[in-house]
């Protein structure tokens, strides 16, 4: 319990650096202000609605797995300077696909059974743009070095996550079943590569900041 609520928490660290930094941005730093907004909304609703209000989640979930793709995809869609539009398209309608036909076979309490379509095709398009992303940079030879390249700590922030978190959801509503406590052990992994990703958001916010 100590560990989700410091991961709570620390989620709502990025926004306030981001204010706090905002004079010595670069103007990468507004491709990176959806995300981190969104981080900040998650982190305070799940401190007041989920741990002190104890509000069921079930509704939040399945509006966050609709925020996330649209802020996920703008990000890489301003990363990549709006690049491989048609691509972009097919996954967008792809994604409208998948909430339609969640929305008419699937209820709210069915979280569980139908996050897997949201988490498996958000880890594929996020696999996809990073790959196209790490293309485009080595063949431009912008910079010498990963490090030195802001947007390189995200995109594999939400590598880790979402790779490390991919069984974890595909096979949460079995372990949830058959075992409840193995679940909730499980979610751990959740947990510690939240705080993963969250570390690796505000290096790259300092990073834009050095740049």
């Amino acid at each position: 319990m100590i560990l989700v609520l410091f991961t709570v928490c620390y989620g709502l660290v990025p926004l306030l650096l981001f204010f706090l930094w905002k004079k010595k941005f670069s103007s990468e730093a507004k491709s990176f202000f959806p995300f981190t907004l969104l981080v900040f909304i998650a982190s305070l609703y799940e401190l007041i609605g989920a741990i002190f209000l104890r509000i069921s989640v079930k509704y939040w979930f399945t509006v966050y797995n609709i925020l996330i793709f649209t802020v996920v995809f703008h990000l890489f869609y301003k990363i990549l300077k709006q690049k491989y539009k048609m691509l972009f398209v097919l996954f967008l309608m792809l994604f409208i696909f998948i909430c339609i036909y969640i929305s008419l076979n699937y209820a709210f309490e069915d979280v569980l059974e139908f996050n897997p379509y949201f988490k498996g095709f958000q880890t594929l398009f996020i696999l996809t743009f990073s790959i196209l992303w790490f293309r485009n940079l080595f063949s431009e030879m912008i910079s010498k070095t990963l490090l030195n390249e802001p947007v390189f700590y995200l995109i594999s922030g939400l590598i880790l996550y979402y790779c490390g978190t991919f069984f974890l959801f595909l096979l949460g509503n079995v372990m949830y079943l058959n075992d409840e406590d193995s679940f909730h052990d499980s979610w751990i992994i959740n947990v510690v590569l939240n705080i993963i990703l969250r570390t690796l958001l505000i290096l790259t916010l300092w990073k834009t900041r050095l740049k």
